[in-house]
């Protein structure tokens, strides 16, 4: 899955999902999020209600995603989630595409 801010697939714990469709719109690689999403504010003034950078209303979530593998045929993830809590970080379109 492409990083929806750098563009590169590459590892990631987190995934971008759009605030009003619920669609999965990208991930966010661990590059970008030690780098751009860790380190701003402190966490317990993280929630999806406020973009974590500038406070406006978000447009992406970024929800850490679980890959539960427990397949006996090594047919890989059983099953896949995310879940979306009140202090799941947030950002708007412009300071995502900073």
């Amino acid at each position: 899955m492409d990083c929806l801010r750098c563009g590169r697939t590459t590892d990631y714990e987190r995934v971008a999902v759009d605030r009003f469709s619920g669609a999965v719109e990208g991930s966010l690689c661990t590059d970008c999020e030690a780098n751009w999403l860790n380190g701003h504010g402190d966490a317990t003034s993280i929630s999806l209600v406020a973009c974590f950078k500038c406070g406006d209303q978000p447009k992406f979530l970024f929800p850490q995603w679980d890959s539960i593998v427990e397949s006996e045929d090594s047919a890989g993830a059983v099953e896949t989630e995310y879940r979306i809590q009140l202090t799941t970080p947030g950002s708007c379109a412009e300071c995502t595409e900073e």
